[in-house]
């Protein structure tokens, strides 16, 4: 069936009849229209009538400004990342969480700007009686769906899901530089597997095996098959120079509307001119929004943010906020992550008080890092508790007082059946809190994933890991894993319930006996250790 155009909102006939790459649409008893609101125009909820368990955001993650962008991510409800809340005492603290959620807005500002004028037209329909319900309807008879916007102004870089690296390398080394050079060459960014020649993501196993098989899409803006066929491959030196300079003198690029990132490379964005061109989007982002602004952050503190995002020294923000970015669950996985937090901490669990041990072993220890046994974890976390104990001149019952609850994330089948058989141990030193119901697929290998057809349920019990952790005051995490960084990007950039989070590295621990080392480790403590001269 072919349509006209002029009926649907300014869409042209050529995209509207066009077979699209559409997102994913989970209707509007999940897609709400507050919720598209929200994301596309920025516009504010009210607070929830009553309060949610320590789980992952929703509309229920706050009330006010900018609550449906910011409570997509991973952040646990009351979290600082969420309220806009100040830390105690610590002004450099704040203004650093500050200027990450300011990084991640402007991020959500620029992937959702090209839709907005569609989108307006279309809430504007509801100004005709049963006019927005017959247009959307309209549209969905060309499969148009709720979160399908054309944005026939923008350009795009499209990188891939790599299918054989794990999470943490995938979207450390390889998506998040994607995302900061669309931010740097102005062009929206959007991940794509399981067309064309483009091969599925591993790590996904639902029909569409791409990133929105558990995260929400990148942006509304939706390409055709076509854009994607007739797309520019963008690589090399090229893409290089691009990312170091914003453009490339060579106009079959520039002019591009499409260039495809295939694969994605592992991208060095040290001399990315970033700085600048994010800077003026933080700016731009601010001064269209400035009466939303003025309601969570005062200028004072505005103005210290951007102090930091100005700093060329300070590379990891932005890596920071693309992470978080690209890694907001879509809304069915983000209530299911509610509702297991939910069952797996009392309404009254006090984080501050709770120590998380991420524990990453299996196929990890066989060549890129030494790991501990579960043994030694408990003996490090007792250890730890006494520190924080002594620091804080508590006598009595110094590792309860500390610590009174370990909370245990693994993919190890083995660590966590020890780990869920402590809760029964006399004697033992915590309360343990580990996720009975945690897939463990005793792997972080792509393909045996892949073969089980299991990515999914891999990709849901670790983000459980991940929020878990985030109910936590203090964090020990082996540093050689990617994942447990992907942990302590969130932990530092105030997503955790405990107003903060302080996140240690094995690699730092000041007992040598915890210290483990890194295939690539290069201090002269783990040149020592390979050595055998300790």
């Amino acid at each position: 069936m072919r349509l006209d155009a002029s009926t649907y909102h300014g869409n042209t006939e050529s995209w509207l009849n066009a077979t699209r790459y559409g997102n994913v649409d989970h209707g509007p008893y999940i897609l709400t229209d507050e919720i598209l609101e929200g994301l596309l125009l920025f516009r504010p909820v009210p607070a929830p009538s009553r309060p949610m368990p320590g789980g992952g955001g929703g509309v229920d993650g706050g009330g006010g400004a900018f609550v449906v962008p910011l409570s997509r991510s991973v952040a646990i409800r009351n979290s600082n990342f969420l309220t806009w809340g100040e830390i105690p005492h610590d002004e450099a603290r704040t203004a650093l969480i500050d200027s990450h959620r300011l990084l991640y807005l402007a991020i959500h500002e620029h992937q959702h700007r090209h839709a907005r004028a569609e989108a307006v037209r279309r809430l504007n329909m509801y100004g005709d009686p049963g006019g927005y319900a017959k247009s959307m309807s309209r549209l969905a008879t060309s499969g148009v769906g709720r979160f399908d916007y054309e944005c026939r102004d923008a350009k795009f870089l499209v990188g891939t899901m790599d299918g054989h690296a794990g999470i943490g390398y995938v979207i450390r080394k390889q998506s998040a530089p994607v995302l900061l050079a669309g931010l740097n060459t102005g062009r929206v960014v959007t991940y794509v597997n399981n067309i064309n020649d483009i091969p599925p993501w591993g790590l996904a196993s639902c029909d569409r095996h791409d990133h929105q098989c558990f995260f929400m899409p990148m942006t509304p803006c939706v390409l055709t098959a076509a854009d994607l066929m007739n797309g520019t491959i963008i690589g090399g030196d090229v893409l290089g120079r691009m990312l170091i300079t914003g453009r490339v003198d060579d106009d079959r690029y520039n002019d591009a509307r499409v260039l495809i990132v295939n694969p994605s490379p592992h991208m060095d964005l040290s001399r990315a001119r970033h700085r600048q061109t994010v800077h003026e989007l933080v700016r731009a982002t601010y001064d269209n929004y400035t009466d939303l602004f003025s309601s969570v952050i005062s200028p004072s503190r505005f103005e210290k943010a951007e102090a930091i995002i100005r700093d060329p020294n300070e590379l990891w923000l932005l890596e920071g906020a693309a992470v978080s970015y690209i890694l907001r669950p879509n809304l069915v996985y983000n209530a299911k992550l509610k509702d297991r937090m939910g069952e797996l901490f009392p309404r009254d669990f006090d984080a501050g008080k709770a120590l998380g041990i991420p524990i990453r072993s299996t196929d990890k220890c066989v060549r890129e890092s030494e790991c501990l046994s579960f043994a030694e974890y408990v003996d490090l976390s007792v250890e730890f508790s006494r520190k924080k104990a002594a620091k804080n001149k508590t006598s009595m019952d110094p590792i309860s007082r500390a610590h009174g609850t370990i909370v245990v994330t693994t993919e190890s089948r083995a660590i966590l059946d020890l780990a869920i058989a402590a809760k029964n141990y006399t004697g033992f030193p915590f309360k343990v809190i580990a996720n009975d119901q945690d897939v463990a697929q005793d792997t972080g290998n792509v393909e045996t994933i892949k073969n089980n057809n299991a990515g999914d349920d891999v990709m849901y019990s670790t983000f459980t890991s991940i929020q878990m952790q985030l109910m936590t005051g203090d964090t020990i995490g082996n540093c050689c894993s990617n994942f447990h960084k992907l942990i302590s990007i969130f932990l530092g950039n105030g997503y955790s319930a405990g107003s903060i989070n302080n996140f240690e590295c094995l690699q730092e621990n000041e007992n040598p006996a915890y210290r483990v080392c890194c295939q690539w480790t290069n201090t002269q403590f783990c040149k020592n250790k390979r050595s055998g001269s300790i």
